[in-house]
């Protein structure tokens, strides 16, 4: 929630639940991925996802920033 809120307020929760819709998102993009695999390769894909991957994922731009420029996350307003 560091990301999240007034600039200057304090943090609150996100409307939705972008972790989850971005973890369907990632089951989809595996599954499209494990049809293109079994239509070249002839095998079936096991195809796995969680939300903390998910989670990071969505993340990265902050991580980085925090790596890179030692900046720690602020609410985006």
């Amino acid at each position: 929630m560091s990301v999240t809120g007034e600039r200057d307020g304090s943090p609150m929760k996100v409307g939705v639940a972008v972790v989850d819709i971005v973890c369907g998102l990632h089951a989809g993009l595996g599954i499209l991925a494990a049809l293109a695999a079994r239509e070249r390769l002839g095998r079936g894909q096991l195809v796995e996802v969680n939300l903390l991957n998910s989670a990071l994922s969505v993340l990265a731009n902050q991580s980085a920033a925090h790596l890179m420029a030692d900046v720690g996350p602020v609410p985006r307003g």
